[in-house]
């Protein structure tokens, strides 16, 4: 594993080493001790996959209000994603900014992003599956968005979104998420 830097701080995208033989590969996914060196969790709540038939899907952007804040560490385990992050801390100095790169079965890269960063994808493939391990627990009440298509944050997304649901239609825009519902930096 190795860390490749975000613009983003406390965020980082990590470079998966894949080694294999005759029988096929292995990839490990987490470790205690290279998270544990890098200032990052190594104790995992909840693991979750989210499974997308269609191309052109669009889930997020999503983030939990605080005292919830989750923190995620995000692969594209099959198919391809436009993968998008958008820095909510207050007081960053990336604060309102949003980061994308694209995620797929193939480039062994796994995101990490720290509390108080809202996340979203677009599927560009069917049949994409995104797996989740989750470092906080999951709290319904505090489940939380802001729009995909924020025009303060020019998200130049690649395609336009043929299915989202209607929750993700309907957040609120950037200015108009309060102070209190935003995690303080760092």
């Amino acid at each position: 594993m190795k860390i490749v830097t975000t613009p983003f701080p406390d965020a980082a995208l990590i470079a998966l080493e894949q080694r294999g033989d005759e029988r096929g590969s292995f990839l490990r996914i987490f470790d205690q001790e290279f998270f544990s060196t890098h200032k990052m969790p190594v104790h995992i709540d909840h693991t979750a996959e989210s499974i997308n038939p269609l191309a052109y899907t669009l889930r997020g952007l999503h983030f939990q209000k605080p005292p919830y804040a989750e923190r995620k560490l995000i692969r594209c385990v099959k198919g391809k994603i436009f993968d998008v992050a958008v820095d909510l801390r207050h007081g960053s100095p990336t604060e309102g900014r949003a980061y994308h790169i694209t995620l797929s079965e193939e480039d062994d890269h796994a995101l990490f992003l720290p509390k108080g960063i809202a996340h979203g994808f677009l599927t560009l493939v069917n049949d994409s599956v995104v797996s989740y391990h989750l470092f906080d627990p999951y709290r319904a009440e505090a489940a939380f968005g802001i729009r995909y298509d924020d025009e303060a944050l020019d998200i130049q997304w690649p395609h336009v979104p043929h299915l989202i649901n209607e929750r993700d239609r309907a957040w609120p825009l950037l200015k108009d998420i309060r102070h209190e519902e935003r995690h303080t930096f760092p």
